[in-house]
């Protein structure tokens, strides 16, 4: 069955020109690829459009048994204005539609599965500087999952402290928005039984634990089997090491913490399943892709 692929802009507008290149790259694999331009009817500079025109952009997608497939073009900023203006019961009696990207869009992904149920992927955007070439190995990565044939994702691991071997369901993405949406109705109230992935950018590590301490305090590490940090891009262009962090983590939660440079703002960035089931051993993660039981 052929997959529909719609690339949008719900956060920030496209910082460079429309990725030509990447949509061709999409089509000459086989998918139907349309990018959608945006309002450009916000009076912020940093936002694609006002929270009206978005939020419509998006519900009409959902909405179209034909768009299977949503990417995002890039991150960037205001993902969560959108959550609010969501009739998430009407959407509820909808088929799932597969949202991938990372960063800011980390927030429209945590409250699809939370609101919805829905799984989504944190993955490589096609109008940022992550994206290279089909030829890299996390675009093939991707390229495989929108197929919908269930392959199996490896996401080798570097580093880990405590105990190594993990099985739970997948939930994760920027740490700085997931942090920001706890406390509000668009992220679980429980994790327990959940391995957890980070990663983010720019971030001091006094942040970083800052972040951590709220998701300890708030009781939202309660029954997590595991943590998993991807890429911290600037940690060390301000002299500090992650691995020291990771450990530092580990100690306070006393939760089992793994290291990967393979997924967050980098290349590569290995996709990762919001939702799916996952396991932890011999120094990889490895989840398991989507088969096609979306939208026809």
């Amino acid at each position: 069955m052929d997959t529909s692929i719609k690339i949008i802009y719900p956060a920030s507008k496209a910082n460079e020109p429309t990725p030509k290149n990447s949509i061709l790259e999409l089509k000459k694999c086989g998918f139907e690829c349309q990018e959608l331009d945006a309002a450009a009817d916000s009076p912020w500079d940093f936002l694609s459009g006002t929270v009206e025109s978005r939020t419509q952009q998006l519900v009409s997608l959902l909405r179209n048994p034909k768009d299977s497939v949503i990417i995002a073009g890039r991150g960037g900023f205001g993902a969560s204005d959108l959550l609010p203006h969501m009739n998430w019961e009407q959407l509820h009696e909808l088929q799932e539609t597969l949202l991938i990207g990372f960063s800011d869009i980390s927030s429209l992904q945590s409250a699809f599965y939370t609101k919805l149920n829905w799984r989504s992927i944190h993955g490589p955007m096609p109008n940022t500087e992550y994206w290279k070439d089909v030829g890299q190995d996390d675009i093939k990565m991707l390229l495989d999952l929108l197929r919908f044939e269930g392959k199996s994702i490896h996401v080798p691991l570097d580093q880990s402290w405590g105990k190594q071997e993990a099985t739970g369901i997948l939930f994760g993405g920027c740490l700085s928005v997931l942090t920001g949406l706890i406390g509000t109705p668009y992220i679980p109230q429980s994790l327990a039984e959940h391995i957890l992935f980070f990663e983010d950018i720019g971030e001091h590590p006094a942040r970083i634990l800052r972040f951590i301490n709220q998701w300890q305090q708030s009781g939202m590490l309660e029954g997590v089997r595991h943590i998993v940090f991807g890429d911290l891009s600037g940690l060390e262009e301000l002299g500090y090491d992650k691995s020291t962090l990771c450990n530092e983590i580990h100690e306070r939660t006393q939760i089992p913490v793994s290291s990967s440079k393979y997924f967050g703002h980098c290349s590569p960035n290995y996709p990762l399943g919001i939702g799916y089931k996952a396991n932890i051993s011999s120094n990889e993660l490895i989840w398991k892709g989507p088969e096609y039981d979306h939208k026809s």
